[in-house]
């Protein structure tokens, strides 16, 4: 079933799927020391519990749209990964809040919620998996620890941190922490209301 939608064969989803990805790493600008972590990252299952969290799996998903040129183009299907969903978040905001149209702080952003996140230690000096001194359980349990929102009232080892809040993170919707975040971190490049 898989290979088979929308006609696609399996070495035509794969020649998409390695395109697809590489594109996403172009967006981010993503360093080659950092292309294993962001395969981790496009292998998670991106899950959520608050309802207007789907919106961020919906940014994600149709990253995949863009990518194939319309609906029909996308060869991928199935659930939106953690990585779909940063980038789609985080391209919705730049489009959104970034008043420069020159410049787009979708990769600074992106580089940003890694750290947040503690995962810029899983880097791979060699590329391609030579030399990985981390274990894919590490990265999926620092995700998951975000994904299940077992962050501090701040943020603090979630998505975004707001140091010093004073309004729970964790009862908020992602977009909204990204907003407060970017409000926190960025007031004079970007205008967002919190």
């Amino acid at each position: 079933m898989g290979s088979r939608q929308e006609g696609a064969s399996y070495k035509e989803k794969t020649l998409w799927e390695q395109g697809y990805f590489k594109w996403l790493c172009g967006l981010v600008e993503c360093p080659d020391e950092y292309t294993t972590l962001l395969r981790c990252l496009d292998g998670e299952e991106f899950r959520f519990s608050m309802r207007l969290d789907g919106n961020r799996a919906v940014d994600g998903v149709m990253l995949r749209s863009e990518y194939g040129g319309g609906s029909r183009g996308a060869k991928r299907f199935g659930p939106c990964t953690v990585l779909e969903m940063l980038i789609g978040t985080l391209k919705r905001a730049d489009e959104m809040y970034v008043l420069d149209a020159e410049r787009s702080l979708l990769s600074e952003w992106f580089w940003e919620t890694l750290a947040q996140l503690d995962l810029l230690r899983f880097s791979d000096p060699m590329g391609l998996s030579y030399g990985r001194s981390w274990d894919v359980r590490d990265v999926r349990a620092r995700v998951d620890l975000a994904m299940d929102r077992r962050y501090g009232k701040d943020g603090a080892d979630g998505f975004w941190c707001v140091p010093g809040s004073l309004v729970d993170e964790r009862k908020m919707d992602l977009w909204n922490q990204f907003a407060r975040w970017v409000a926190w971190r960025y007031s004079d490049e970007c205008s967002i209301d919190t």
